[in-house]
């Protein structure tokens, strides 16, 4: 499974470690050196491409019945999406079912 990060996070991670190192030596060869290969880390991060992510959502069945209906229909808990059966997700809004924070009533 791929990994997301947030890249300002990263870049300014880089900047200040970039920071410490000019600061902690005098060798201007060195700092030349170091400097190079922070720019270059900067602008590989720069450019990495973006993933399409979304937060996880997550939900529960609820029973629902509806006025006149003899049988049971489930609510999900996140969109109020109706089904008459249960799902691992909701089909409406994607919703993860059971679990960690979305405990099923089913």
């Amino acid at each position: 499974m791929a990994e997301c990060i947030e890249r300002e996070k990263v870049l300014s991670e880089i900047k200040s470690r970039f920071i410490d190192l000019i600061s902690s030596d005098g060798d201007l060869y060195v700092n030349e050196g170091i400097n190079r290969g922070l720019n270059k880390a900067i602008g590989i991060v720069e450019n990495a491409p973006a993933a399409d992510v979304r937060p996880e959502r997550r939900g529960r069945w609820e029973r629902f019945r509806c006025k006149g209906d003899r049988h049971d229909t489930f609510r999900c808990s996140d969109c109020g999406h109706l089904l008459w059966y249960v799902t691992k997700f909701c089909p409406n809004c994607g919703a993860k079912m059971g679990g960690k924070g979305g405990k099923s009533n089913v």
